[in-house]
Order: C-alpha cells, then sequence, then structure tokens
C-alpha cells in the first residue's frame, strides 16, 4: 500500500480518478466493493472511503448504485431485454435487490418504468 497522501494532493487526485475509472469499468462485477477497488489504487478502504466523500460528496455505495441506476435505465429502453437481464447486466446478483434500488432511485419498478417510456 502507498503513503496516505493529503486529500488534495496531486497523488491524491490521481488515485482517486483510478478509482472511479474501475469502476465505471468493472460497475457490472457483482462482487465490485470497496475494498477490492482499494486494492487496485492501492489504498486502504477507510482511506477511499474519505476521498469518496470528499471528491464525489456521496459514499462509494451510493456512486456506484448511481451509475448501476444509470445503465439500467439505457439498458430498459431495449425492449428486448427482461427485467432480470437488466438487473444482471447492471451488476446484481437478485432482481429484489436491483427492483427495491430503482424503486428508491426513481419512485417506480422498473416494469413501471419501462411502460411509461
Amino acid at each position: 500500500m502507498h503513503s496516505v497522501a493529503k486529500p488534495t494532493s496531486p497523488i491524491c487526485k490521481f488515485r482517486m480518478r483510478h478509482a472511479l475509472s474501475y469502476v465505471e469499468k468493472h460497475y457490472r462485477d457483482r462482487e465490485l466493493s470497496l475494498a477490492v477497488v482499494a486494492r487496485e489504487v492501492g489504498v486502504s478502504a477507510c482511506y477511499l472511503r474519505r476521498l469518496f466523500a470528499l471528491e464525489c460528496h456521496t459514499g462509494f455505495r451510493i456512486y456506484l448504485k448511481r451509475l448501476r441506476m444509470k445503465c439500467a435505465v439505457d439498458l430498459l429502453n431495449d425492449p428486448r431485454l427482461s427485467v432480470k437481464q437488466v438487473a444482471s447486466f447492471t451488476g446484481y446478483k437478485h432482481t429484489s435487490g436491483f427492483d427495491r434500488d430503482f424503486r428508491r432511485f426513481f419512485g417506480k419498478r422498473p416494469t413501471e418504468f419501462r411502460v411509461s417510456l
């Protein structure tokens, strides 16, 4: 692991860009976690949690869910894909978890969202 840099340092900014890039490339991975990203970036999970709060003004899990929900909306526009497939493609192990998160973000179920398109 690298030494801890101040959150405003260039190395800190570089690590955060690396972390965000990694998340954007691997958000479909069901096993993606703060610990996995921290290992990839070379910092502790605690330090990366702090960086997310400072740089993104949100926590890692919320950031990841927002990214997954953004992708889900795009995928739901394709009528050939079932909601179960969309859930799987966006990194959810279970459709129920996807449905719950989707309702929290958009106020309606994925099937209701699709009907309103």
